[in-house]
């Protein structure tokens, strides 16, 4: 049953979306999510999945930005928002 439940969060996350959420509401989701799963991975997979999920506008303006971890990604991300 864990194992099940573990599953179906994992799915869940890889289809997490900003949709019409705020940057720090979707983060947050998805911060959860990992913890949810214990999921621990490197920098590079965690921002691509974060920016997998923003929307197009948002992933245009990042594509210009440098960033090296998820922090500074995220913070990008909230300044892109406004």
């Amino acid at each position: 049953m864990f194992h099940l439940t573990m599953r179906v969060i994992l799915n869940l996350l890889q289809q997490l979306k900003l949709g019409t959420k705020s940057i720090e509401e979707y983060y947050q989701e998805l911060q959860m999510g990992m913890l949810r799963c214990n999921l621990e991975e490197d920098a590079e997979p965690t921002m691509a999945r974060f920016l997998d999920g923003l929307n197009r506008e948002i992933q245009d303006i990042l594509a210009y930005k440098e960033y090296t971890n998820t922090t500074r990604l995220f913070h990008l991300a909230c300044k892109a928002e406004r």
